[in-house]
């Protein structure tokens, strides 16, 4: 079970990261809750985040540089962007990457997307909230991805954070450990939700 599971969970990812959309279901209406608590209470958002999940691929950058370095308390100039593509160099002379990409996904994909990886058994999977509390940031590690999910809308951010394919085009570079770029992505992350939280 939980290898078919694991199984499905990576076929997803494989297809979202060939630029493929979920197809949509029926519409599922706003819960307004961003989740459930140990008690099965449903938890009211405290935030307004419909700014956020509006942003289309084509209009980043997303942040700024100086955005991403405040969020890692690194200089501006340490972070280098094209685009929706950072370099972040980090003070210990490292580099890693971080890609930002956005997508649709309804939300009954979205909410199933989120379950799946907080019953994930096999340490590759992971769900924690947001600074918020609202949002979701799944991380896919084998693949160096985080994902921002909020059940009440029907899109997805990623951030890519995959050091070892950076590492393997960029051989003389010094690559971050994929544990702190994976840390790092979370604290971008809470950046981008904190800045476009209404």
């Amino acid at each position: 079970m939980k290898t078919k599971l694991l199984l499905a969970l990576l076929l997803f990812g494989s297809l979202l990261a060939c630029g493929k959309q979920a197809t949509p279901e029926a519409d599922v209406s706003p819960a307004k809750v961003a989740d459930v608590g140990s008690d099965g209470a449903a938890r009211p958002q405290s935030g307004d985040y419909s700014d956020l999940f509006s942003l289309a691929e084509g209009a980043c950058p997303f942040l700024s540089t100086e955005e991403v370095a405040a969020a890692l308390s690194i200089p501006a100039g340490n972070v280098e962007a094209d685009g929706c593509r950072y370099v972040i160099n980090l003070v210990d002379g490292s580099k890693s990457p971080l890609l930002f990409r956005t997508g649709e996904m309804a939300r009954a994909e979205v909410r199933r997307a989120i379950d799946d990886m907080r019953k994930d058994q096999t340490g590759l999977l992971s769900a924690v909230p947001d600074a918020t509390g609202d949002n979701v940031l799944a991380m896919h590690k084998p693949r160096g991805w985080l994902f921002i999910y909020n059940p009440d809308y029907d899109r997805y951010f990623r951030l890519s954070f995959d050091t070892l394919v950076f590492g393997a085009a960029n051989k003389r570079v010094t690559v971050t450990d994929r544990k702190t770029a994976g840390e790092n992505a979370q604290k971008v992350a809470n950046a981008l939700i904190a800045k476009y939280r209404k």
